[in-house]
């Protein structure tokens, strides 16, 4: 990310370790906010979650960081790519 970048970002700790969403309509969103972006973005029955805007964005921040930092130890990890099971293969590109 180059200086100029991070100065658009205006985030002050240059090291982000979360979600970022920037598009040219509006400025950057990081941690939760850029994940109720997301959302509202994507419609449907996920709108539900967008209740989690009534809490502060400070506290919803924490709460993003706590899922983030325990999200392996919760939900596990892959020690590699897993690959689609062959009822939904069709749904996915494949090199030619």
């Amino acid at each position: 990310m180059s200086e100029n970048e991070k100065d658009r970002l205006r985030v002050e700790n240059p090291k982000i370790d979360s979600v970022i969403v920037w598009d040219h309509k509006s400025s950057p969103k990081v941690e939760a906010e850029a994940i109720l972006y997301i959302i509202k973005r994507i419609g449907g029955l996920w709108s539900i979650f967008l209740i989690f805007r009534l809490i502060p964005l400070q506290l919803l921040n924490k709460l993003y960081r706590l899922i983030a930092r325990n999200r392996k130890k919760w939900f596990g990890s892959y020690t590699k790519c897993p690959l689609p099971e062959k009822k939904i293969k069709h749904k996915f590109l494949s090199p030619q």
